[in-house]
């Protein structure tokens, strides 16, 4: 915290960016009674905010905050405290999300520069994956040493403190979601380094430039310097140089790798996002499989954290040859029945049902204080059904910690079915159960700054340990693959698959 804290200053002192000075357009008094609000907001409405803490830490922490924004701090800084606020519940739904911010605080907050380089956190290190720069000589698996003076390991450190996770699985997700990969360099999606880095290191805010200090692959060192690019620009680069980003029908990608086994790659769930029906494109998959036998079946949910929970089943009914979705199943318990009305003005919802009040006679008040709906207690789960032309060969999964979400319960439901293997790195997410479901948006109102609260918290109805979901084979990723554009996962499973081959001759 220490070094926080003194970065905090520096914001506080005033630096030139965008020829003018970072000042607060915020006086302290309205950022104390934005602190105020939040924590009601919390308070009232967050189902996860005693899991991990007590009452009396929780307050704390806002005694702690209200501290810090009674300084001479800058708007930026402030929006860094609330940040680093949101990680210390340890959900990761909550946070200050970027998708949901209005033009002015992105106008505001936001950089509009970026680096011209994608890379993936291995071991704490930023190793480069794309290079957009104009300097061909940046190869995959270099690693980015420091950036404009700036150690990696002291922008890594800062990025910690207000990146996201579940319980205290959050090793592996904290860093995974430091990484800049190709779904995130479209115009409309963001990275969480391009918003904080800038904040925590202001001298970088609209940098014309930076000055990278690079490791090669081969341990060669060397500094360039590399014109940033605009959120537009760095698109562009990308399409001309590797092709169009993976997003949407895009991220999803089925091939024979030979003729036993078969690739499915699924990107994302977001699939209200789609022009085109998942449903028949699962279906055409599968008939594919069917058709030709295929033995083995490879699904690559790697870099998906989630999405649509509706998908994910319907993907499941086809390799799961029973009745599932039970196994661990799930209570829907909210923290309120109805918001108070002081907390309305403030709040924003994609869903009316959200916002409205909860009819007492249809809840029960649980002895940990939280409201379940009672046709819930009565059927408190309901299973999905299996395909009629359910694949019946074998399934590997191929997992990492951005699983976090939807993909976190696909892998928990795929172990406890033991329907295949998985191969990877343990998942983000946590069995003792996410907070998702529904989202109210809290909007603070001088600061225009946007905070996600989700309302639901999916408790399981047995203890379960605070960890993701630890693969049958953990195979890591490491500089030396990247470098050598070797996808150690799926080469361990091909000789998986040739081995049990080998042994049933």
């Amino acid at each position: 915290m220490k070094k926080i804290g003194f970065i905090i200053v520096l914001l506080a002192a005033g630096l030139t960016v965008r020829g003018q000075q970072f000042k607060s357009k915020l006086s302290a008094d309205q950022r104390r009674q934005e602190v105020i609000l939040l924590q009601k907001s919390l308070v009232s409405l967050h189902p996860g905010l005693y899991r991990y803490h007590t009452p009396g830490e929780i307050d704390n922490y806002f005694n702690e905050l209200q501290q810090k924004v009674s300084g001479a701090i800058t708007d930026q800084a402030y929006f860094i405290l609330l940040s680093q606020l949101a990680t210390k519940i340890k959900c990761g739904h909550t946070y200050l999300n970027p998708w949901n911010q209005k033009r002015d605080v992105i106008n505001d907050y936001f950089s509009t520069s970026y680096i011209p380089f994608l890379y993936r956190v291995v071991d704490k290190k930023f190793i480069i994956t794309h290079n957009l720069s104009e300097h061909p000589g940046v190869r995959e698996g270099d690693e980015m040493i420091s950036i404009n003076g700036i150690a990696v390991q002291a922008i890594f450190d800062s990025l910690w403190t207000v990146s996201r996770s579940d319980g205290n699985n959050g090793q592996g997700k904290k860093s995974d979601n430091m990484n800049i990969v190709p779904i995130d360099i479209d115009t409309g999606n963001y990275a969480m380094f391009d918003i904080f880095f800038p904040l925590f290191f202001p001298q970088n805010f609209d940098a014309a430039s930076y000055r990278i200090e690079i490791r090669s692959a081969k341990g060669k060192r060397g500094i360039i310097t590399a014109r940033s690019l605009s959120k537009k620009e760095r698109e562009q680069v990308y399409v001309s140089r590797f092709g169009k980003i993976p997003m949407h029908e895009e991220n999803w990608a089925f091939r024979l790798l030979n003729p036993e086994t078969a690739y499915f790659r699924i990107g994302d769930f977001e699939t209200w996002d789609w022009k085109t029906d998942y449903k028949g494109y699962l279906d055409s998959v599968f008939k594919v499989l069917t058709r030709d036998h295929t033995p083995n079946l490879v699904i690559d949910i790697r870099g998906n954290e989630g999405g649509d929970d509706e998908a994910r089943d319907e993907l499941l009914s086809y390799i799961i040859d029973k009745p599932f979705g039970c196994e661990n199943p799930t209570r829907r318990l909210y923290r309120f029945l109805s918001i108070p009305d002081t907390l309305m003005p403030y709040l924003r919802t994609w869903e009316k049902e959200a916002k409205q009040p909860k009819k007492a006679t249809e809840y029960t008040k649980t002895a940990e204080g939280f409201y379940e709906k009672n046709e819930a207690i009565q059927k408190p789960c309901r299973p999905v059904d299996p395909k009629p032309g359910v694949f019946k060969g074998k399934v590997f999964l191929i997992v990492n910690s951005n699983n976090s979400s939807t993909t976190f319960t696909l892998a928990d439901i795929v172990q406890v079915n033991r329907r295949g293997k998985i191969i990877g790195e343990q998942t983000g997410g946590t069995k003792q159960g996410l907070n998702g479901g529904k989202f109210l948006l809290l909007n603070l109102p001088y600061s225009k700054i946007e905070m996600d609260i989700p309302i639901i918290w999916q408790a399981p109805t047995t203890a379960r340990q605070d960890e993701g979901i630890v693969p049958d084979y953990v195979v890591p990723e490491t500089q030396k693959d990247i470098a050598r554009r070797h996808d150690a996962q799926l080469s361990f499973i091909l000789n998986l698959i040739s081995k049990q081959k080998t042994q049933h001759k």
